[in-house]
């Protein structure tokens, strides 16, 4: 690359401390030295925006105000949303010209899509990193159709964090898989290992529904039940409210607040592996979780539900069944401990690496 390019970058949401903004830092940081970057963001989330000001990029808000009425909420979602978004990007490229732009926001990224499509830009690239799943109502399901649809009109780059992702997002396009990276140098073999012949299970993930916190607590409580006393640090915060309260309720109801430790997880982890002996996700659903990633460079064997893809195993996860029970959990993780005490492993990370990540988002823009 001879000058700078011009990247517009449009976020999912905001730039809090999760999965998708720390995917848009790595895309950053990978190609500081030969992009120019911008990013629209729509809330006021701004734990990357430190990182933003270093890497100098430009932050362009693009707030909306959802009506509270159901009939104009609808109204909204259909057909002024994606035309506000629409008609502002089409102002914002009308005054400044860029060589790509890079979405996030999933199958409602369509309207800046189609304002790039329309304002000549070359590269338009959709990123998915979640599965497109089917809705629970009529509605939902025919608005996320429809708006897929338009997405796969518009952009011309189909990226996806794994093939599960991309197969149901772009199932007519040629699509690439780019898997994202992980922080080699705080995540390594070098982490100390500051357990002997105690048990530590660690679960990383937002409070919620999906991410499974409550079937957690019953793994812990069938350990208990079997004779297996262990430690829990469940690393979060809530997103759902009433889902959090709930995981304290089941914590009181089996007496396990002794065991279970729960850890605001908005501003990292830590130094959480140094006293974890296997990582527990027992998701409902994920894209490709990057924790399995960093746990596994810490030589850290992991738990995971097997509707997880299995792209994130680099030989340390063993995918379990969560619909029989908590039961085949506490088994499993009883046997791996009494062979493996706290021991750690080496396993091969390569396709995470931050050179392979870097290389690839390079070919993106070239």
């Amino acid at each position: 690359m001879d000058k700078l390019k011009k990247v517009l970058i449009i976020a999912n949401n905001g730039m809090g401390n999760s999965g998708v903004p720390n995917v848009i830092a790595q895309v950053i940081e990978s190609q500081q030295h030969y992009c120019k970057f911008s990013i629209v963001v729509f809330n006021d989330d701004d734990y990357y925006y430190p990182f933003l000001k270093e890497h100098n990029v430009g932050i362009i808000k693009m707030k909306e105000v959802t009506p509270k009425n159901i009939i104009l909420k609808l109204f909204w979602y259909f057909f002024r949303r994606p035309r506000y978004f629409y008609k502002k990007t089409k102002m914002l490229l009308k005054n400044r010209k860029y060589d790509a732009i890079h979405s996030f926001k999933e199958e409602e990224g369509w309207p800046f899509l189609k304002a790039a499509w329309k304002a000549g830009v070359q590269t338009r690239i959709t990123h998915c990193n979640n599965e497109f799943k089917k809705r629970n109502s009529f509605l939902s399901n025919y608005l996320a159709n429809w708006n897929l649809r338009k997405m796969n009109k518009y952009a011309n780059v189909f990226v996806g964090v794994c093939k599960m992702c991309c197969e149901t997002m772009f199932p007519k396009k040629p699509y690439q898989v780019i898997y994202n990276s992980y922080n080699e140098q705080k995540y390594n073999l070098k982490v100390d290992n500051k357990l002997k012949n105690e048990l530590v299970l660690t679960q990383v993930a937002t409070f919620s529904n999906r991410k499974n916190q409550l079937f957690t607590i019953e793994v812990i409580n069938s350990l208990k039940e079997i004779g297996i006393n262990c430690k829990t640090k469940l690393v979060g915060f809530p997103i759902q409210e009433s889902y959090y309260l709930d995981m304290l309720s089941l914590i009181d109801k089996y007496k396990l607040s002794d065991c279970i430790e729960i850890i605001d997880g908005r501003n990292g982890i830590g130094d959480i592996f140094e006293k974890t002996t296997f990582l527990l996700l027992p998701s409902i659903s994920e894209a490709a979780p990057i924790v399995l990633v960093e746990a596994q460079a810490c030589g850290i064997m992991c738990f995971a539900s097997n509707t997880i893809t299995n792209e994130m195993n680099c030989g340390g996860v063993n995918y379990l069944p969560i619909n029989e029970g908590p039961t085949i959990w506490a088994q499993e993780i009883k046997k791996q401990f009494e062979n493996k005490c706290n021991n750690r492993n080496r396993f091969d990370l390569q396709r995470f690496s931050k050179t392979e990540f870097q290389k690839k988002i390079s070919e993106l823009y070239c």
